[in-house]
């Protein structure tokens, strides 16, 4: 068996897939010296875009920091040729988004577009890049919108922590700055500034665009000629950026511990360790395993205190970098609005913490990793890695990636690990792993105390240091710890017959706003149809205002806005600094009330339907998993000729006729006045007056048990999935379902994991998904490289795809027969109640539940209450939703090939 394994591994790593098959091409580089990346793919009409600048704040000199991260915004804002926003309308109208990111050695610009559009999508991207005008109006306002996105990225504890090691680990070279740069510095830049930055950086030569999918690479290189080949070419300037420091004097050093105090929920470790640069591609590659090995869900003999709070990340980067290590102390879960209980001994636990994380090491640099062990770690980087590259999207993102900073493409990294042994692994650890050159943070709850309310419940005690030089948290006064009263949400009806919700959080840096709208009674597929294009338009127009004043409102006040679509309600989740909240209220309440759905709106509304659809065919999950969910709650996706088909008017009648004060539930979260903000909406809803006529309540679709459907999958991956009937929220047996999910396959505990993956080595990919907020099932999947025999000595099926059922089957009816012990249910417990407090960490997620459960039916109080139920759940009941859910449902199986179906 164990030489089965290996042989299974040796296929896994050489097989002959679209990777292995794909011509790495070498860059095609223009006489203006662009450098032109292209791989053809042909699973679909996609094309990946990306264009690469070597222009991150790697680049920025004294005084110019941030300008990286500025510049990327103001790119958007207006050309010669284009006034502000046109470029993104344009875009759109393509079906397509652009975007942009901005990293210590790049700053990255991508989209994907059918190759039909691919001319006019390189148009708009080169007449960015190459015609930026920086006006100084939409500067002052892009300023305000990068200090709201810096005020979002202070709210995550594990950002707090990266940055805060890079910043100790790198004192004298740029990766000490997070590369968004600080409100600081933001405020502080010229236009001037960012001209100098931009003409400097911004030159054909510093670029590299990649484009993946369905494009060949002679035509790839005559388009980008035709459209860049005009782009001037400039001197190549200096090197600006300060080199990193020399391995022997490598800041990192024994006992240097930093302890920050952040309004974060419980106490948080960072350990940070010195990496090789991309171009160290040897022990790059060993450190991508090793980051694997270190992971805690992958230590079975050594299991986590708290799995879903432990992160190891290392990204290479063009000079040396770090792997981190973060995790955070386990707190009992607390209801939305209150912080948990922090224990009086966190000090002392933070210590044992850190010394478990340098135990492991300490292990891993005294022997090699197993043989299984090892090609467990090193089969999940590769099977990342596929998944990775498996969109057109993501292909072109690891090619630019390991262009930028010099290191493996996906082949070569395919490779590369193929030859790697577990004795590079234990060599990387001697070599970059030394406790004596580590930098350790800590972050702890805390406030300045001119602020009111308190964030901990438990007071430190003091605790003698376990390393010399570690700072020690001072004792809290006592009147600071006393905890925080529950926050009760304040409920009413406004006038108009609107539910609204206010949980005000006076902790909170944001306010989060969430509008649900009822629809649970869209039957046919006209209906289903014309309520995606409404969730699609709602943004794009109304009687008041215009689609360009939306998109200015929303750009303006930094805000965050999304739509989402399910066959329950249509809900709009916003996020917004709290100056900002009325601005939005009023914005909401217009869309309401008079969303336009002009022509030119639905049509806009079509091509971004179109363009999701499109992204979900591309999608083998997404593909399966659709496939699999309809024969259990029908269908739940517009097909294109129906789309088609929906006229203004009918847009028009469905909204009204839906969006009506009765159907309307307001959840409003954050740093708000509650009485401040029901005023306001009392005001902007006092004409929310339609009533919409008596219709039948919702279908509800009949399980098909038999149902098996095979579906059409792109690449090499294989993927089975069976779905299961599941309650909704508002059931009584949810508690016990989301036990019974957590039981099955969530985590690396949970029996689909332990007994398919570990026990059989079969797939890289298993366990279950359960989306209730969504109306979907319980869908249980396996997913494989088609490239190495599916087979097993428990089973004698030569089909692939039988075989993944089969193991999936064994489990769901197995339970019954063997019933979860103790231990496995009060893990599946205490994963449930983690995961229900995981779903509370943002504003924006607490004022999505808070509606929700209203919406549902269950009332906003069951949020509170839902981890004592869950607490309280007994293997009897696990058994008895097993029972009554798990016979009723259907099966899907995605392979390479002809679709057919069975």
């Amino acid at each position: 068996m164990k030489r089965i394994a290996l042989l299974l591994l040796s296929v896994f790593l050489h097989g002959t897939g679209a990777l292995s098959q794909t011509v790495p091409h070498a860059p095609v580089v223009l006489p203006n010296g662009l450098r032109v990346i292209v791989r053809e793919r042909r699973v679909n009409t996609l094309v990946g875009v990306d264009l690469w600048v070597r222009a991150g704040s790697r680049e920025e000199r004294p005084g110019e920091e941030g300008c990286a991260h500025l510049l990327e915004h103001l790119l958007f804002k207006g050309t010669a040729r284009h006034a502000p926003g046109e470029i993104d309308m344009a875009i759109e109208n393509l079906g397509a988004t652009l975007t942009a990111t901005t990293g210590p050695d790049f700053t990255r610009f991508t989209t994907t577009v059918t190759d039909t559009h691919l001319p006019a999508a390189l148009a708009l991207l080169a007449d960015m890049i190459t015609g930026a005008q920086l006006p100084a109006a939409e500067l002052e306002r892009e300023k305000g919108v990068i200090q709201d996105e810096l005020a979002q990225r202070e709210t995550n504890p594990f950002e707090i922590l990266i940055d805060a090691l890079h910043a100790q680990a790198f004192p004298g070279h740029p990766y000490r700055r997070s590369p968004g740069g600080t409100p600081e510095d933001i405020r502080a830049r010229t236009r001037e500034q960012l001209l100098a930055f931009y003409q400097r950086n911004y030159t054909p030569e510093r670029c590299t665009l990649v484009l993946t999918g369905n494009i060949a690479l002679q035509d790839a290189g005559v388009l980008a000629q035709r459209i860049f080949g005009s782009w001037s070419r400039r001197a190549l300037p200096e090197i600006h950026a300060q080199s990193a420091p020399a391995e022997a004097s490598h800041p990192l050093r024994a006992g240097r511990t930093t302890t920050l105090y952040r309004p974060v929920d419980r106490p948080y470790l960072g350990i940070a360790f010195p990496a090789p640069a991309a171009s160290e591609t040897d022990m790059a590659c060993a450190g991508l395993v090793v980051a694997e090995l270190l992971h805690p869900g992958y230590q079975p003999a050594h299991p986590p205190r708290d799995p879903a709070a432990m992160h190891v990340r290392f990204t290479p980067r063009k000079d040396p970098s770090l792997l981190v290590l973060m995790t955070a102390l386990p707190v009992r879960p607390a209801p939305p609005g209150q912080k948990p209980v922090i224990p009086v001994d966190a000090v002392s636990q933070v210590d044992q913490m850190e010394a478990d994380l340098l135990t492991r090491i300490v292990r891993l640099r005294a022997v090699p990793p197993t043989r299984n062990d090892f090609n467990a770690a090193r089969s999940r980087v590769l099977g990342r890695l596929l998944l990775d590259i498996e969109t057109a999207a993501g292909y072109a993102r690891a090619l630019g990636y390991a262009d930028i900073t010099g290191g493996d493409t996906p082949e070569a990294l395919r490779a590369r690990l193929a030859r790697l042994t577990p004795d590079d692994i234990q060599r990387f650890a001697r070599q970059y792993l030394d406790p004596d050159r580590r930098v350790t943070v800590r972050v702890f709850p805390a406030r300045p105390a001119a602020q009111s309310g308190a964030v901990m419940t438990g007071a430190f005690r003091r605790t003698p240091p376990a390393v010399s030089g570690r700072s020690i948290p001072p004792e809290v006064p006592a009147q600071a710890a006393c905890a925080r009263q529950p926050n009760t949400p304040h409920a009413l009806t406004l006038t108009c017959g609107a539910r609204l919700l206010l949980q005000p959080e006076p902790h909170s840096d944001l306010v989060a706003v969430t509008v649900f709208v009822r629809t649970p009674h869209d039957r046919t597929p006209q209906e289903i149809a014309t309520g995606d294009l409404v969730a699609h338009a709602l943004f794009l127009g109304t009687t008041q205002r215009s689609r360009e004043h939306i998109a200015t409102t929303i750009a303006r006040t930094g805000s965050t806005v999304e739509v989402l679509r399910t066959p329950d309600y249509i809900a709009v989740l916003s996020q917004i600094v709290p100056e900002q909240l009325g601005e939005m209220i009023v914005l909401l309440c217009e869309i309401l009330k008079n969303a336009s759905f002009h022509p030119e709106a639905l049509q806009a509304a079509r091509e971004q339907a179109r363009r999701q659809h499109m992204e979900r065919t591309a999608d083998l999950f997404a593909t399966a998993v659709q496939a699999v969910s309809a024969p259990l709650i029908g269908p739940n996706v517009s097909d294109d000729m129906t789309l088609r088909r929906v006229t203004p008017e009918q847009a028009r009648h469905y909204f009204q006729t839906r969006f009506v004060p009765g159907q309307t539930v307001i959840a409003v979260t954050g740093r708000f006045q509650a009485q401040q903000v029901a005023r306001s909406f009392e005001s902007n809803l006092f004409d929310y007056n339609r009533t919409a006529p008596a219709r039948p309540q919702r279908v509800v679709f009949p399980s098909v048990p038999t149902t098996q459907h095979t579906v059409t999958a792109p690449g090499h991956v294989g993927l089975a999935l069976i779905a299961v009937s599941a309650p909704d929220v508002a059931h009584p047996d949810y508690p016990a379902f989301l036990v019974l999910h957590a039981l099955l396959g969530d985590g690396h505990a949970s029996r689909l994991f332990r007994r398919i993956r570990d026990a059989l080595g079969v797939g890289y990919n298993v366990g279950t998904i359960y989306r209730p907020e969504r109306g979907e099932p319980l869908i249980a999947y396996l997913q494989w490289d088609t490239r190495r025999p599916l087979t097993t000595p428990v089973l004698e099926e030569r089909d692939p795809g039988a075989i993944a059922l089969r193991l999936l089957e064994a489990q769901l009816q197995g339970l019954l027969a063997d019933p979860p012990s103790d231990a496995e249910l009060r893990r599946a417990r205490n994963v449930a109640i983690g995961r229900n407090a995981l779903r509370h960490e943002r504003a924006r997620d607490r004022a999505f539940l808070l509606g929700w459960y209203e919406v549902m039916g269950r009332g906003y109080a069951f949020d509170a209450e839902l981890p004592g139920r869950l607490q309280a759940v007994t293997c009897e009941e696990v058994l008895r939703v097993a029972r009554t859910y798990l016979e009723r449902r259907a099966s899907a199986v995605a392979l390479p090939g002809t679709r057919r179906t069975r």
